[in-house]
């Protein structure tokens, strides 16, 4: 898949500044009472253009994301600009939740917050009045919150889903020291509450995952809310920003939690999933974020895949979704869970020694396992390399007591030996009888498979 070059120089949407003066121009219109909804419909054109413009030039989904967000920035920005009628010093607009962090598909929502000096409440509606309507009469979704820095870090205490989002806030236009205050406030608070937010994105994790029935394999996957779709991929970005102030990228701190190589997996499975999102909401023309078998060649045909012998284009599509799923899940287990131990505490129930029914299992001599933080982990990872039955005893143990998770470093080691599990290892009477015991004398026997695959070891 090769993007399209984005034309140099091309940076903001409003750049030869036409948009500003019709926008100008019909505001000025509507208020001299001439016309009604002029502006809406100037910017209903206006984001048309900027979705055809930006589907027509690039081709990769993070890039589209970005893009459409600046076009967005220069809309809202030209709109604050025209509107405010002197109280620009007491208002900020800030974009928050997906808008915040600079990632808009074609259809996305723009969540605005609006953070405002108290003295300014009597004459706000006005202001935002001039400012929401002819955006809801363009015909995007819009999501708005209006707050003093101090009402919107109450809200942000007493309501996670609106934590989230202004975890991702970001300034606009106005003003800058109103935007500060909420902001220094708001860190504030996040440094306190790391383990709080951290047990909640991962319980909010798990119930979302068991709503689409805890597996990666639907034939027609939801690409944001399904596992190991976008959601899975911004609940670790969440986690990591939450606890450490800052974003996922090539730090010394990051550095400590993600390697290297998860960073770019993280990226390459972050880049996939925006491409097939961002054109399968083109194609529908709304925001719809379910793959299904109607518009599958079309997306494949636009991504670069192209009918084999033995796969059509579609076909091939679907197996790199399902691959990509895969590696999501993998890494959202091992990093929520790097980051949970890094920054939550451990709950005492825990326990802290390999309990004595993990002691002994149909493999001859002692198993090569510990507990770690209360998590299932290697006693010797040198070991685990040489003896590939021991990546099969690791997920043996697991079966017999599921309540006992997996240390993450486990994890990552498993799936890093994968190709240390040769056909000599694999007709091993011994392997053979352990996996046999997982599918036969196992607690849950189908979760224990789930992550085996995620691993790859079972590929």
């Amino acid at each position: 898949m090769t993007p399209k070059p984005t034309p140099k120089g091309d940076t903001s949407f409003l750049a030869n500044e036409t948009l500003e003066e019709q926008i100008a121009a019909s505001m000025a219109a509507e208020r001299a009472g001439q016309t009604h909804g002029a502006t809406g419909k100037v910017l209903k054109h206006a984001m048309v253009e900027l979705r055809r413009r930006t589907m027509r030039e690039v081709v990769r989904g993070d890039r589209i994301a970005a893009r459409l967000s600046r076009g967005v920035d220069d809309i809202i920005r030209t709109l604050f600009a025209l509107s405010k009628d002197g109280i620009g010093k007491e208002i900020a607009v800030c974009a928050v939740g997906g808008y915040g962090r600079g990632e808009l598909a074609p259809y996305s929502d723009i969540d605005l917050l609006f953070l405002h000096r108290p003295q300014v409440e009597q004459t706000l509606r006005d202001t935002l009045n001039r400012l929401l309507y002819p955006l809801w009469d363009s015909g995007v979704k819009l999501g708005y919150a209006a707050h003093t820095p101090a009402s919107a870090l109450e809200f942000a205490k007493s309501d996670m889903v609106g934590r989230t989002a202004y975890l991702d806030a970001r300034f606009l236009c106005g003003a800058k020291d109103v935007y500060d205050e909420f902001h220094e406030a708001f860190e504030k608070l996040r440094r306190k509450t790391v383990p709080e937010f951290v047990a909640a994105k991962l319980e909010e994790q798990a119930e979302r995952q068991a709503k689409f029935f805890e597996t990666r394999y639907l034939v027609e996957p939801d690409v944001k809310e399904g596992k190991g779709g976008l959601r899975d991929l911004q609940t670790i970005r969440w986690i990591y920003r939450y606890a450490y102030g800052d974003i996922l990228n090539d730090n010394a701190t990051a550095e400590k939690i993600v390697g290297k190589a998860e960073r770019q997996a993280l990226l390459k499975a972050k880049r996939f999933l925006w491409s097939v999102r961002a054109h399968l909401h083109d194609l529908r023309g709304r925001a719809d974020e379910k793959l299904t078998f109607d518009v599958q060649p079309e997306i494949a045909t636009r991504l670069g895949y192209a009918d084999r012998s033995n796969m059509t284009a579609a076909e091939r599509l679907m197996k790199h979704y399902f691959v990509n799923a895969v590696e999501v899940g993998r890494l959202t287990r091992i990093l929520c869970t790097r980051l949970e131990e890094e920054k939550a505490k451990r709950m005492p129930r825990l326990p802290k020694m390999l309990p004595k029914a993990l002691q002994k299992d149909e493999a001859p001599g002692k198993p090569n396992l510990r507990i770690k933080n209360g998590r299932l982990d290697f006693e010797s990872a040198a070991k685990a390399r040489r003896q590939p039955r021991d990546l099969f005893r690791l997920f043996r143990a697991f079966g017999k007591q599921p309540k006992i998770d997996f240390h993450p470093d486990a994890l990552a080691l498993v799936a890093s030996e994968v190709p240390s599990v040769t056909l000599k290892v694999r007709r091993d009477p011994v392997v053979a009888h352990l996996f046999s015991s997982i599918l036969t004398d196992s607690e849950e026997p189908a979760r224990v498979l789930r992550i085996m695959t995620e691993t790859g070891l079972l590929g």
